[in-house]
């Protein structure tokens, strides 16, 4: 990876130099041919934004977005702090925790308490689903050749389709707004002893024509695996001895197309094309045996038996999506979609990573997802609107073993298929009762239909065979109400109850986890009911202040439930998941942004969230959420093309659940990271960026025994024409 990274470095580098020449020359030949300043904040695509509660604009958030619950993060932020990857992105959002590592090596959201099988994940709203576990590894998505990225929290509204029970998550691609217009980026990170961790780059073109747009992004990630902090000390060196992390390697890229026709002012139709390709390490925990070429190595008390790498993580998308005014009361927004998801996971003998003939074997599923969402909006009145919605959704499964390749007796397990399908019903009434005053009401009815459920392994004792789960339907009814006030043209009071469900996925019902687990197909989808009052106000135009506060119930929690039989293989009750807790999530959240100066401002957001969970098993905490977490920043223009740009990120501990060991539940400690980036305008169209993240190279872990990255520099460069 690092000899590629280092060709595309070079190569980016040099492109960026000659338009930057380029632009310079012009620049000094003649003042009344200069470029005119680009403004990257532009190109949001609305057609793939997802529907929002009585939007209302501020002039200085920089990401916050609509009045009930919602974060807009934009491209300029995630350039500014360099957050290049969707779960670094996340962390810039108020309510949101991220938390990585794990034996899977895929970062877990903690959205308000709630988990990305509770929070939907779209590009341009078309739902990325995973059809069988949905286990989404966010880091795979790559930020800069977005517009933005949208979070909402709470309160998510029955037009987004079903399964929004704690929030939602939307990636927005760009859209041109000129005749010709683009971007090149590129960046290189370095660890804490200067040596080479990753390369990104980004690049978008596209125009703005009458009548019609084209529209061509990508992005570009290579990491060869970032450094641990220089104080790391090994506690099983076999597993991890220090220094770049062992198997944190990864690589991934996205490229977006788009066309779109706008044959007058109200109409627009686009083709869109999206497609993305990943592949990953795994790095062990740092304490636990690992089996090596030699034996099992170290002195803990259980085994990592995990010796895994993802070499394929792809995802590809191709959707429609249009607006079509029908007369001026009535327009119909369309979406219709088909998406691939292939992956695989390549297990292996031991740390050497080059023998699959004992316990190795290639996991691969083939997943597909078809689907619609049709809404039709109508205004009765000025003071009355009521939109209406239909989704659908029809999703494929399939997953094949093949079981110690490379030997002349490799054995492939039988094609397993599964599918289901799900639609929904939704109406939602918007009333102006006053110019102030918003009351909006919203209903929706959801249906699940399983319609395959094949699994393989033994039945009654007769060894393993293809066989099939019962198929069974579920339904729900989704209600959700708001009001909002505007007391001024700033300031803003809304209060909202939503109650969401979710649909457990076909993991949730029918995995037996290596034998150690039964099926439960008549699972049933959990209810949050999500209570919020929130304020926000802007004063003397330099000020911007927001709270809220909030109260979640789940009811019908999914937990996983010793049973009375003992699975002699894995030395262990055999579990099923059931529908026996309940979770209270209570909290708040504080939002600043103060414009001090003409040259200072300063901004920040804290967040605090108690859970207390009922369950009949003993001793359950809930993981990934700290009670309090904050980050703060400032951007100070020092001199006329320079900006410096403090931040630090501030977590109280969390719970973790270890994969490996007699541990149930452990508490990570709670940390602070100090970082500073400065910002270089060479012209208009040219910033250059450079910083250091974990300035006092803290140690840290979000999940037990996985470290996290210690000092680190990065330096980014950006062209826009």
């Amino acid at each position: 990876m690092r000899k590629i990274a280092l060709r595309a470095t070079a190569s980016s580098f040099a492109l960026m130099t000659a338009v930057v020449a380029a632009q310079a020359q012009q620049t000094t030949t003649s003042d009344a041919t200069a470029p005119v300043a680009v403004d990257t904040a532009a190109g949001v695509f609305e057609l793939g934004q997802i529907n929002v509660v009585s939007p209302a604009a501020s002039e200085y958030w920089d990401s916050s977005g609509a009045a009930i619950s919602e974060t807009n993060i934009s491209n300029q932020e995630m350039f500014t702090f360099n957050r290049n990857r969707l779960d670094d992105a996340l962390t810039l959002a108020p309510g949101v925790a991220v938390s990585s590592g794990g034996a899977r090596n895929e970062p877990t959201v903690s959205v308000r308490g709630f988990n990305l099988w509770q929070v939907p994940v779209s590009i341009d709203g078309v739902r990325v689903y995973l059809p069988y576990d949905n286990r989404l590894d966010i880091s795979r998505f790559v930020t800069p050749d977005l517009s933005e990225v949208q979070v909402q929290e709470g309160y998510v509204s029955i037009l987004n389709g079903p399964g929004g029970m704690g929030g939602a998550i939307n990636l927005v691609t760009r859209k041109p707004t000129r005749a010709v217009e683009g971007e090149v980026r590129a960046g290189v990170g370095l660890g804490n002893t200067g040596a080479y961790t990753d390369f990104n780059s980004t690049f978008a073109l596209g125009s703005k024509q009458e009548g019609y747009y084209v529209q061509a992004s990508g992005a570009f990630n290579d990491s060869d695996g970032f450094f641990l902090p220089s104080g790391f000390t090994p506690l099983n060196p076999w597993a991890e001895d220090g220094g770049r992390r062992d198997h944190s390697e990864s690589q991934d890229w996205r490229v977006n197309l788009k066309v779109g026709f706008t044959p007058n002012d109200t109409d627009e139709y686009t083709l869109n094309y999206t497609v993305q390709q990943g592949e990953k390490g795994t790095p062990y925990d740092i304490w636990h045996n690992v089996r090596t070429p030699d034996g099992w190595k170290g002195w803990a008390d259980a085994n990592q038996t995990r010796n895994w790498t993802w070499p394929e993580w792809n995802w590809q998308t191709a959707y429609f999506l249009s607006k079509t005014a029908i007369g001026t009361d009535t327009y119909l927004n369309t979406r219709f979609y088909y998406t691939w998801f292939d992956n695989t996971l390549a297990a292996y003998d031991n740390t050497a990573f080059d023998t699959q003939y004992i316990r190795g074997f290639n996991s691969f599923y083939n997943d597909q997802s078809f689907g619609t969402d049709l809404e039709l909006v109508h205004e009765i009145n000025s003071q009355d609107t009521i939109k209406g919605v239909f989704t659908y959704r029809r999703d494929s499964h399939a997953s094949q073993d093949e079981n110690n390749p490379g030997l002349g007796t490799t054995v492939w397990d039988p094609t397993i298929k599964q599918s289901e399908a799900v639609l929904s019903f939704g109406v939602e009434n918007t009333v102006h009762f006053t110019k102030n005053f918003d009351f909006v009401a919203g209903v929706s009815y959801n249906y699940r239909d399983l319609l395959l459920a094949e699994d393989y392994g033994s039945v009654n004792g007769n060894g393993d065979v293809l066989y099939s789960h019962p198929l069974t339907t579920d339904d729900t009814i989704d209600w959700q109400f708001a009001g909002i006030y505007r007391y001024s043209d700033k300031g803003q009071i809304n209060a909202s109850v939503s109650s969401r469900t979710r649909f457990p996925t076909l993991f949730e019902r029918f995995s037996s986890r290596f034998g150690s687990a039964i099926a439960n197909p008549d699972l049933q989808a959990e209810r949050a009911t999500n209570y919020e009052l929130a304020w926000r106000d802007t004063f003397n135009k330099t000020l911007a202040l927001g709270a809220s506060i909030f109260f979640n119930q789940v009811t019908n929690l999914i937990q996983s439930v010793d049973t009375d039989e003992w699975s002699v293989s894995n030395d262990t009750w055999i579990t099923q998941n059931q529908n026996v807790g309940t979770s209270n999530n209570t909290g708040f959240i504080l939002k600043a942004e103060w414009q001090t100066t003409d040259t200072l401002l300063l901004g920040g957001n804290y967040t605090y969230i108690h859970i207390d969970l009922s369950s009949p098993i003993e001793g359950i905490e809930a993981t990934g959420t700290p009670e309090q977490y904050a980050f703060i920043y400032a951007k100070w223009k020092a001199w006329d093309n320079i900006t410096l740009i403090p931040s630090a990120t501030f977590s109280s501990s969390r719970w973790t659940n270890p994969s490996v060991g007699p541990l149930n539940y452990v508490r990570t400690d709670g940390y602070a990271l100090a970082n500073l980036s400065a910002e270089y305008q060479f012209n208009p169209q040219t910033t250059f960026s450079a910083g250091v993240q974990n300035i006092f190279d803290t140690e840290y872990e979000t999940e037990w025994l996985y470290p996290q990255a210690g000092r680190n520099y990065f330096i980014n460069g950006r062209v826009v024409f």
